[in-house]
Order: C-alpha cells, then sequence, then structure tokens
C-alpha cells in the first residue's frame, strides 16, 4: 500500500480524465491575467507577460520597473516608459 494511499489522498492515474492543478499553475495563470490588465509589455528575453516591480536598494531604489514574471528562470528588465 502506498502513502497516498494510507493518508486517504487521491491518486491520479495516468491517463484519467481529472487533471490536478498546482499551487504553482494557478499562480501562473494569476499573474498572467494581471499583467494583461495592467498593459505590461512582453519581456524581450522570454516573451511572457512583465510585472510591475519597485527597486529596494542601490542607485534606481524606489523606481518603478518592468521584470520578468517568470524570475528567476528570466531575468529580463525594462524600464517604465
Amino acid at each position: 500500500m502506498t502513502q497516498a494511499a494510507r493518508s486517504g489522498c487521491a491518486n491520479n492515474v495516468e491517463g484519467s480524465s481529472r487533471k490536478a492543478t498546482s499551487r504553482e499553475t494557478e499562480t501562473d495563470i494569476r499573474v498572467e491575467a494581471r499583467a494583461k490588465q495592467e498593459n505590461a509589455p512582453d519581456c524581450p528575453d522570454c516573451g511572457k507577460p512583465m510585472a510591475r516591480r519597485k527597486a529596494r536598494s542601490g542607485q534606481n531604489s524606489g523606481k518603478a520597473f518592468w521584470g520578468c514574471t517568470d524570475y528567476p528562470s528570466c531575468t529580463g528588465l525594462r524600464n517604465m516608459e
């Protein structure tokens, strides 16, 4: 008996019609929807929508910029226009 079966968790059988949604998938969907509402530009490196961010330290501290929503995998940046 597997751990999942003992704990009462449902096992997803390969080929079943039920598709599991993970928290990460739901977060990605939410981030992309929010970016579309803000008319965010696409990342110049990977093409995903960008999110409005604010620099916390350094020379540009407090200034807004566009950062890729796929960070840290993609580090694409754009200045606010």
